[in-house]
């Protein structure tokens, strides 16, 4: 099942980030002990246990806090912008292996310059100045133990801190403008969505205003016309004549809402149809039929055009089946492809995945399942990457069947 809570592309590119800055710390806790097996002094002295110790402790914390960061992307998938105690713990404890190796060998001094940059990423943005300022001191002060104070020896921390300083301020900007721009892209996708919603609803209305002008033009002023003549004891002949050019009409209005694929046909047909037209695509039909409404064939015939264009366009399947069944008590048509598939509830949790498509399309069969929803049914889709994408839509009896006029 698709987790809607994963960390996007963004935020685990700066997870990776992240966890490469931990991997650079360690590497460097390793540069001393290098060093130091080269320098028999070092060795008999007994430091090298110590540095030992130090490098294998730092590696291991460093390696931790990389875990922890994958598995806390809300915490640490991009600096910090406010105290969060994990993140003191996880530069406290980087630091000690930084201090110990510093105080053991110069070398140790290089691996500040990525400890810099993980404590800046860490603690919010002026803590974590302050915080690499101390460092800076911190580091100077060791240099100084092992060469004394020289220019070199202040120099290279202070350049490193003011690096990594500014650096991680660019960095900051990047991702701030970033969430920034996200956010705006969600404000105007739910916009989008909204305003569409308008206007399928003042279509609704606009549609309902015209049926409502027809039928009181046509229907309604003849069914007044058919009471003033039984009222008026006109004969049956005239009454018949008047009712007739009624249900012409009504049908005429009906006809205008029926879609030209289910003009003289049923939805069997129509399907039979479709499928014929198209290479690679096969139907079967299946139950004891019986008569479907206007709206309930419409919604049926639009899943299905829907599916297979999805199916030929996107899932890239050279064999569908479409599968029309009548039961006792529903009716369902099943879109069957062998493509490429796609992640479908991923896909349906989060509508800005077919929002962000490039064409505009992606959002048909939610669309559609709107509109089976509003006759009592629904539509289905079952898929998953690789393995071929089923869409079932399904609507009962009791909203499908067309009643005898």
């Amino acid at each position: 099942m698709a987790d809607p809570t994963a960390p996007s592309a963004t935020r685990r590119i700066q997870l990776a980030t992240l966890a490469a800055l931990s991997l650079l710390l360690a590497v460097l806790l390793w540069v001393p002990i290098a060093v130091a097996v080269a320098d028999p002094i070092t060795a008999i002295s007994g430091r090298l246990g110590w540095m030992l110790f130090s490098a294998i402790t730092g590696t291991g914390i460093a390696a931790g806090v990389a875990v922890i960061a994958w598995r806390r992307p809300d915490a640490f998938g991009a600096p910090a912008r406010q105290l969060n105690p994990l993140g003191i713990v996880c530069a406290a404890l980087l630091a000690l292996p930084v201090a110990a190796m510093t105080a053991f060998s110069v070398e140790g001094a290089y691996s500040a310059l990525a400890l810099f940059f993980i404590v800046l990423w860490l603690l919010p943005e002026g803590l974590g100045v302050v915080t690499v300022l101390a460092l800076t001191l911190g580091v100077v002060a060791g240099v100084a133990v092992h060469h004394g104070l020289g220019f070199g020896g202040v120099a290279g921390p202070v350049i490193s801190a003011i690096a990594a300083i500014a650096v991680m301020w660019g960095y900051r900007m990047l991702v701030r403008s970033a969430d920034e721009n996200a956010s705006l892209v969600t404000e105007l996708r739910e916009t989008q969505a909204a305003l569409a919603a308008t206007e399928r609803e003042a279509g609704r209305g606009a549609e309902r205003a015209r049926l409502a002008r027809d039928l009181h033009d046509t229907t309604a002023q003849h069914l007044s016309s058919i009471r003033l003549l039984a009222s008026s004891g006109a004969s049956l002949t005239d009454i018949e004549r008047t009712s007739g050019e009624a249900l012409r009409e009504v049908r005429g209005i009906i006809a205008d809402l029926t879609p030209p694929e289910l003009r003289d046909v049923d939805l069997a047909a129509a399907l039979d149809r479709l499928a014929a037209a198209r290479p690679g695509v096969s139907f079967r039909a299946s139950g004891d039929a019986w008569p479907l409404s206007v709206g309930a064939s419409t919604a049926l015939l639009r899943v299905t055009q829907e599916a297979l264009n999805n199916a030929e366009t996107h899932g890239q399947a050279a064999h569908i089946a479409v599968r029309l069944q009548f039961a006792d008590d529903a009716v369902s048509v099943e879109v069957d492809d062998d493509g490429v598939g796609f992640d479908a509830e991923r896909w349906f949790e989060q509508p800005e995945l077919a929002a962000a498509r490039p064409d505009g399309s992606g959002t048909g069969l939610r669309g559609l399942q709107a509109r089976l929803r509003e006759l009592g049914g629904f539509v289905s889709v079952v898929a998953d990457p690789g393995e071929g994408t089923l869409v079932r839509a399904e609507l009962p009896r009791s909203a499908a069947e067309s009643r005898p006029s």
